[in-house]
């Protein structure tokens, strides 16, 4: 009886026991297992480095098909290779933020460095966890007061004064013969003299504690340029342009082409490069907002045909004409008080001119008749000739 148990046992296991027991070992270290050569596919490439730069050279985006394969970027590569685009792009004009216009003010010198109430509101912008954390402790917040100011008077000439607006700007049709879009009518911009920065619209409700305005520190800023500026055309180079025309068609093509009719709008972006000068005064309009009158000037303009300002389409920077005068004034002065050479030999000799003595007439010059009544000598011999001669 024992032994034919053993015998059933050992049956049951050589035909069932050990199969399970294999599989199990299998699955276990089926993910060591050698299972051939690993997939080193590259994720596909993007397109978004091509597209950054082919609109300033389309060679060093496109690679030449005959030199081989295009080579893969991965997200990181792509994104090093825009950041560093971008970076050489960087000409310090920054966005009309509340923080920047904030230190905008104490650059151009709108307020009084002795008053606490402006460092307050300062912190308040700029800090607002250390403004939470100890606006109510007064000895900690009068230490805070003191090196708020002193960073403000050691970083005043570094704060910004430089600043962009981007804005939408449609295209009309491209004329190929003049090289160059047109702008609808609505859209022109004909002797523009008041820019109004209307970024900041929720004000102060969202910043900090602050749930209304604060009078000293308007969030957005009216700017006044000292010259109108006009943009009525827009010249872009055939190649670029066509480029440009069938990149805006493409977001288009979804759609069936009644809509595609309907919708259609080739949508540029305008960054205007503006300096602020002066500080003029405060103003409330008519529905209530807070706008600070400044004075400035436009030192340039760019036009991109994407959002991310990576493909420009044209850019003009001014100069600046109050300098130009200045230099060139001194030297117009000194063309005109160069005085002319003359020979000392040609000059008479006045030295030998007696002085009349008071009351005595004065002598006859020199090479000139003592009299003015008495005839010369050639007077005398022409009359002498005979009558016949004449």
């Amino acid at each position: 009886m024992t032994m034919r148990f053993i015998l059933h046992l050992s049956v049951l296991f050589v035909f069932v026991f050990a199969p399970v027991l294999v599989l199990a070992q299998d699955q276990e270290t089926a993910p060591f297992a050698d299972s051939g050569p690993a997939d080193t596919k590259a994720p596909p490439h993007l397109n978004t480095l091509r597209d950054a730069a082919i609109a300033i050279d389309e060679e060093s985006y496109i690679q030449d098909e005959t030199e081989g394969a295009e080579e893969d970027y991965s997200d990181e590569e792509v994104e090093g290779f825009i950041q560093e685009f971008v970076e050489t792009r960087d000409d310090n004009y920054v966005e009309p933020n509340l923080e920047n216009i904030s230190k905008l003010y104490w650059a151009i010198g709108k307020f009084d460095i002795a008053d606490d109430k402006l460092i307050d509101y300062y912190l308040m912008i700029n800090e607002c966890e250390l403004y939470m954390q100890f606006y109510h402790n007064d000895f900690e917040w009068a230490k805070i007061q003191k090196a708020t100011k002193n960073h403000i008077l050691n970083n005043m000439n570094e704060f910004p004064t430089h600043f962009e607006i981007f804005s939408p700007l449609p295209l009309g049709r491209y004329d190929q013969d003049k090289e160059e879009f047109e702008l609808a009518p609505e859209t022109k911009i004909t002797g523009l003299r008041r820019l109004d920065f209307a970024m900041n619209m929720l004000g102060y409700k969202e910043v900090c504690t602050k749930t209304g305005d604060i009078y000293e520190y308007p969030p957005n800023i009216v700017v006044i340029l000292s010259r109108p500026f006009v943009l009525e055309k827009i010249p872009v180079k055939r190649e670029l342009a066509k480029l440009y025309i069938e990149e805006a068609k493409s977001f288009y093509d979804a759609l069936p082409p009644r809509l595609q009719l309907v919708n259609y709008e080739r949508l540029a972006f305008l960054r205007l490069k503006i300096k602020i000068t002066q500080y003029k005064n405060t103003v409330r309009l008519v529905g209530g907002d807070l706008r600070a009158v400044v004075f400035g000037r436009l030192e340039g303009f760019e036009i991109y045909a994407d959002q991310d300002k990576l493909k420009p389409l044209y850019s003009k920077n001014f100069e600046d004409k109050r300098f130009k005068r200045l230099r060139k004034r001194p030297q117009a002065a000194t063309e005109l008080q160069v005085p002319q050479v003359v020979d000392p030999d040609d000059i008479p000799d006045r030295g030998k001119t007696p002085v009349p003595a008071p009351g005595a007439a004065a002598p006859a010059p020199q090479g000139t008749p003592a009299s003015t009544n008495a005839p010369s000598e050639e007077t005398v011999e022409r009359i002498k000739q005979p009558a016949a001669a004449n």
